[in-house]
């Protein structure tokens, strides 16, 4: 803090606490300038750098579509498609997102995923190279997340892109990364009563109910189930 009480004599020719005090403020001004800039930089960086990795985890699913983990312009996507959305829950998606990505640079392990279209100009170049900047926006079509406390939800697939196995591709390597990030407890899922779509999914990948014989809520009083993963770890 600067002493703003010490003043010199004008009369003297020098400088006043007035004259420090304008100085100092340009200074601070000029320091609070470039810890903005810093930030700014930082920010895209990180952003750079999780969009870096994030292009050496694609998987190819057929059909001109892949398989790649979400970054934090996704989360828009993900909380678009999410039917318990807030007026909070972009950040919370956003936040979340920058955190598995964190993981994901640790253990090589992504659980945040998404299903994007292949557009002809992101396509490999045969280096291995592949041009993310000319890539359209709302080139997802599906997703699945994990959530703070660990469990794996808004598994999503738009409407004219289901049937086509995207929800398995996703359900099966979010599983897997959940496994391989060697998380004291296993991947599990709360599924709603009677979301019969979804529990035929998990079924068919060797997921199941945690008390199989709780009661099924029906109308108002539906409940969300948890589910376990219940398959060997050699079959993910």
């Amino acid at each position: 803090q600067h002493n703003l009480e010490l003043e010199i004599g004008k009369d003297r020719g020098e400088a006043t606490g007035t004259d420090t005090d304008n100085a100092a403020s340009a200074s601070m001004d000029e320091t609070t300038h470039a810890a903005s800039e810093m930030k700014s930089l930082s920010e895209t960086s990180t952003l750079s750098q999780i969009q870096s990795e994030s292009n050496s985890n694609y998987i190819d699913v057929g059909d001109g579509f892949r398989l790649r983990p979400l970054t934090p312009p996704d989360a828009i996507f993900v909380d678009s498609r999410w039917p318990y959305r807030s007026n909070k829950s972009l950040k919370m998606i956003e936040r979340q997102i920058i955190a598995d990505n964190g993981n994901a640079t640790r253990t090589g392990a992504a659980c945040c995923l998404g299903i994007e279209k292949i557009f002809q100009d992101d396509r490999d170049d045969g280096n291995g190279l592949i041009d993310r900047e000319s890539e359209k926006s709302g080139s997802l079509v599906g997703c699945i997340f994990r959530h703070r406390n660990g469990s794996l939800g808004i598994l999503h697939v738009d409407d004219e892109y289901r049937r086509m196995g995207f929800g398995a591709h996703l359900l099966r390597e979010a599983t897997k990364s959940v496994l391989r990030q060697n998380d004291p407890s296993m991947p599990y899922v709360y599924i709603v009563d009677g979301n019969e779509q979804s529990e035929a999914l998990f079924t068919k990948m060797s997921w199941v109910k945690a008390d199989p014989l709780a009661k099924k809520g029906t109308g108002k009083r539906r409940a969300k189930r948890k589910w376990l993963y219940a398959g060997p770890i050699e079959s993910t």
